[in-house]
């Protein structure tokens, strides 16, 4: 097993999942990487499989960046 990013990631062609869980990730994507990285599982996923997204919610209404790792909290 190797490691990439997450923008990089691509399910192997044939694999299906049930349940594709991301926790505390996406907010190192762009818009358009989120956007790709979802349009990815939801291509992996099973009939009737599921996608998990857990991640800090702004307070602010709003998109919230943070400066110092370069993250946003959506």
């Amino acid at each position: 097993m190797f490691s990439m990013g997450l923008e990089e990631w691509k399910p192997t062609a044939g694999e299906k999942y049930g349940l594709i869980w991301t926790q505390w990730c996406v907010g190192h994507l762009d818009d358009a990487q989120l956007v790709q990285y979802l349009e990815h599982c939801k291509a992996a996923l099973e009939s009737g499989g599921v996608i998990v997204i857990k991640e800090n919610l702004s307070p602010l209404g709003e998109d919230d960046f943070d400066e110092e790792d370069s993250s946003v909290t959506r």
